[in-house]
């Protein structure tokens, strides 16, 4: 059994070491080093989107302070 978190770290070694200069990631492990990286967060945006329905259907609902 491989430690997970580790799996990402390697692949982004090896395009890294293809020539490639950014890297999209969708991991839950935040990745960086000398090429550019947007580490997206799903947790995150799910929040987000769930309350824009919520107060899209429920005009009431106050945005958090």
């Amino acid at each position: 059994h491989r430690d997970l978190h580790s799996f990402p770290t390697r692949r982004s070694s090896d395009l890294i070491a293809l020539g490639v200069q950014g890297i999209w990631n969708f991991t839950n492990v935040e990745l960086s080093g000398d090429v550019f990286f947007e580490n997206v967060h799903f947790a995150d945006s799910l929040l987000t989107l769930s309350y824009r329905i919520t107060k899209h259907f429920s005009p009431g609902v106050k945005e958090p302070k």
